[in-house]
């Protein structure tokens, strides 16, 4: 998913909370077990990351999550919401298939 220091743009929602928690949580303690666990990729990638590049990954994640979880997309289907329509098709008795996706 890395490669040359660069993450391919269909894995990088997969690489960006990683790399928000090694710059926001892992500057005072890098050896904490959250820290490690992130991986040697992030860990080297936080260090190539300058304020000003975080800030622009920052608003360009922002813009893809306002994208696919925006009303436009996902209506007010999210949280509890999705849940309770999915509790009562759960009862449907008239054979129909719902098909539901989750990151």
């Amino acid at each position: 998913k890395i490669s040359n220091g660069s993450i391919v743009l269909k894995y990088l929602s997969d690489y960006y909370d990683k790399i928000k928690i090694a710059r926001t949580q892992c500057f005072l303690n890098q050896t904490a077990y959250g820290c490690t666990s992130l991986g040697p990729d992030v860990y080297n990638l936080w260090n190539a990351l300058s304020d000003a590049e975080l800030e622009e990954l920052e608003t360009l994640m922002g813009s893809a999550e306002a994208m696919k979880y925006g009303i436009g997309t996902a209506g007010n289907l999210l949280g509890s919401q999705l849940l309770w329509r999915m509790l009562q098709r759960i009862t449907d008795t008239t054979g129909k298939f719902f098909l539901y996706s989750t990151e």
